[in-house]
């Protein structure tokens, strides 16, 4: 039975019945959920999948607990057996937005949802309802809508959305979430795994903060180590050589640094003061510290912007051998290329100085959540704007110089 309190940081373990009356056992994370149905990204296979909410028989706290439990008996003591029929889905003024398609199908498929009675919207927005992805959905756009509580559709759903009212369960269609990172099999594998999924940035080692005590070492503001996953720090299982036997290779977990930051709405972040771990109510009295308080945002991460696709003949150079041995002939092999840009997200911030026994809002600004990371960092941040006349500035902005509440928040310095 669904159990809403079992999904802990958008995390869950359950046992699932399908349509065929088989049973399996899932673990999902990336979790959001709507009025009848859970989405997620399903481990191992890093596979996003849409769940029927009446469809789960239990849930557990662990992966341990799920791999366990004794599915005969749980099916013997637990409650009866969700119907076979899918529950419908009310469109009537639903809102539903379109990305990752091209014009004259995002034309076709708008036309098509508001003949079913369903609300267009060109971006994502807090009663949005649906989001259909195209073959070049961006990851940030997509994670915005199920942050905002919207199922995310492929086009097929969709056509069984508006056609019979229901939605397909899982493994009938998924959207594609990235690669799956196991170890490609053959030469084809290796070509389209390659060449045709989102190529992001690799995460890498090195890692943008060093937690000391919790809170990151030299940061101007007290960003506590909970704060990882908004740093897009992660530990990430990696496979080594071992030392002893160097054909062997072993596992071992590291923390990465990734470029998706995403610190969301509701987390408060004060100043750092060196030396202090007193109570809040001394940190108040503090006046010329400030506290930032996140009250709106969206995540950065990379969006398709154009995509080439077609077919490869010729020779392959894997890992750029530089012999005629290492060359492998191809014939007509399915290639995709993807253009992609990075969407740095924002960030909308109340900037809150303390005052007596409680705090005062001085300023509301939007950032971008890299403005964001530079500003707990660095205590301000600068960006360039370019002017109407062609010229450039450079703004700076610095929440810590004020003299007033109402004195300028930043200085503009002509390049």
């Amino acid at each position: 039975m669904f159990d809403n309190s079992k999904i802990i940081d958008k995390e869950a373990f359950f046992i699932y019945e399908k349509s065929d009356g088989s049973t399996e056992g899932y673990h999902v994370v990336n979790i959001s959920v709507s009025d009848h149905h859970l989405q997620g990204v399903s481990l191992p296979k890093k596979q996003f999948r849409t769940f029927r909410i009446d469809r789960i028989l239990a849930m557990f706290n662990s992966e341990n607990e799920l791999l366990s439990v004794d599915v005969p008996s749980l099916l013997d003591s637990s409650q009866p057996r969700p119907s076979k029929s899918r529950p419908k889905q009310s469109t009537a003024k639903a809102e539903i937005a379109f990305t990752g398609f091209s014009k004259s199908d995002r034309d076709r498929l708008e036309t098509q949802a508001e003949s079913a009675g369903l609300t267009i919207k060109k971006d994502v927005t807090k009663r949005l309802s649906y989001l259909c992805c195209g073959p070049n959905a961006g990851p940030s756009k997509t994670a915005k809508a199920r942050d905002a509580g919207a199922l995310a559709l492929t086009e097929q759903q969709f056509i069984d959305l508006i056609t019979t009212g229901e939605l397909p369960e899982v493994g009938e269609y998924d959207l594609i979430m990235g690669s799956t990172g196991n170890e490609p099999s053959n030469d084809i594998d290796y070509i389209r795994d390659t060449f045709t999924t989102w190529r992001t940035l690799p995460r890498r080692q090195c890692l943008i903060a060093r937690f000391i005590d919790g809170y990151a070492a030299g940061w101007r503001f007290c960003v506590h180590e909970a704060h990882r996953p908004s740093l897009d720090i992660k530990l990430t299982a990696i496979s080594t050589s071992n030392s002893d036997k160097p054909k062997e290779k072993i596992s071992k977990s590291v923390w990465t640094q990734g470029h998706a930051f995403n610190f969301i709405g509701g987390e408060l972040i004060c100043s750092h003061i060196s030396g202090h771990r007193g109570p809040w109510s001394e940190f108040v009295k503090m006046t010329n510290e400030r506290v930032l308080s996140v009250k709106f945002s969206t995540p950065a991460g990379y969006d398709t912007v154009d995509r080439i696709e077609g077919e490869f003949t010729g020779v392959l150079r894997r890992n750029n051998a530089s012999s005629a041995q290492g060359e492998r002939a191809q014939d007509r092999i399915p290639l995709a290329i993807n253009s992609q840009t990075y969407d740095e997200g924002t960030v909308t911030v109340a900037v809150s100085q303390p005052d007596g026994e409680r705090l005062v809002e001085i300023e509301r600004i939007t950032l971008t959540q890299v403005e964001f990371v530079a500003l707990l960092q660095n205590g301000s941040f600068t960006r360039a704007i370019s002017l109407p006349d062609g010229s450039s500035s450079i703004e700076i902005y610095n929440p810590f110089e004020r003299d007033g509440l109402h004195e300028q928040a930043h200085q503009l310095e002509t390049v």
